[in-house]
């Protein structure tokens, strides 16, 4: 009787899975997402065109494991798009990217928690352009220089102000963190909009 209950346990069951190399590669790169100050995120094609967000999710998650790792990882993210390298057009040209980072504020990243200001970036105004439907686009030369309407801008700040709102509130950081975020977003639309004006 024994013989044939151990006999349907090992007839009966699943092969034995080894995930020893798979938590130890978790364990790497949580290593690796923790040691640094800045943290560069490739959105692959994939995820654009199926407008899919688990890459993204998965990275934040990450990045918020512990208090410590979630506070370390303020305005310390840039996001790139490699798969487009050779598109001829901008970034800010391509349809489908700007869906997707539209559709990212949608679904409540907070974005202005994450996002490097500290440094020259790409993914803030990518954002506002993505958001803002109503553009003024000048290229003189190799750059372009663009106008918002006043009326979008607002909309896209106080969006994602709810979403760094909640966020915070979910993940209990203090408030005095919440406002300083706040402070450094203003500064830096402050120094856009100036910029965009001369």
């Amino acid at each position: 009787m024994l013989s044939n209950f151990k006999e349907a346990i090992f007839i009966n069951s699943s092969p034995i899975v080894d995930y020893e190399d798979e938590v130890n590669l978790n364990w790497v790169i949580n290593d690796i997402i923790q040691m640094t100050d800045y943290r560069g995120l490739s959105i692959r094609k994939e995820d654009i065109l199926d407008l899919r967000f688990d890459t993204l999710f998965d990275f934040l998650f990450r990045l918020s494991i512990t208090k410590e790792t979630l506070i370390s990882a303020i305005s310390s993210v840039d996001i790139f798009f490699p798969d487009y390298n050779n598109d001829s057009r901008e970034i800010f040209q391509i349809p489908e990217i700007m869906r997707w980072l539209e559709l990212s504020i949608n679904e409540g990243i907070p974005w202005f928690y994450f996002l490097n200001i500290r440094h020259k970036n790409t993914g803030l105004k990518l954002l506002v352009h993505a958001y803002c439907k109503h553009t003024y686009i000048k290229q003189q030369e190799n750059e372009f220089f663009v106008k918002y309407d006043s009326d979008d801008l607002v909309q896209f700040v106080e969006k994602n102000f709810i979403n760094l709102n909640k966020f915070t509130y979910d993940k209990n950081i203090d408030n005095e963190i919440n406002v300083e975020i706040s402070k450094n977003i203003v500064s830096y639309f402050e120094r856009m909009l100036l910029s965009s004006n001369q």
